[in-house]
């Protein structure tokens, strides 16, 4: 996978960073994992620091753009990042 951030856009009250790019692909889209390592270490930070918000491509496209917030740290991508809802399951218990 190749991965361009065509643009970056600072983001000084929020602590963070809006990145956005094109990728190329070989097989299936990536996931979002591995969309943020690339994003990570082509911007150089924690990859537990990038939420990648959106990965975009047509069918069948080997291509696709990206969107993702890169965090200057962990209690600013704490206060704004909402937190993912509990299964059903665990609600129960």
């Amino acid at each position: 996978m190749e991965l361009s951030i065509a643009q970056k856009h600072k983001e000084q009250l929020l602590s963070r960073t809006r990145v956005s790019g094109d990728m190329t692909f070989e097989s299936t889209t990536p996931t979002n994992d591995e969309v943020r390592k690339s994003i990570a270490t082509s911007a150089k930070a924690d990859e537990k620091l990038v939420v990648v918000k959106g990965i975009y491509n047509a069918f069948g496209a080997k291509k696709a753009s990206f969107s993702a917030y890169v965090y200057d740290d962990e209690a600013s991508m704490t206060a704004i990042e909402p937190k993912p809802k509990k299964k059903a399951e665990q609600v129960a218990k």
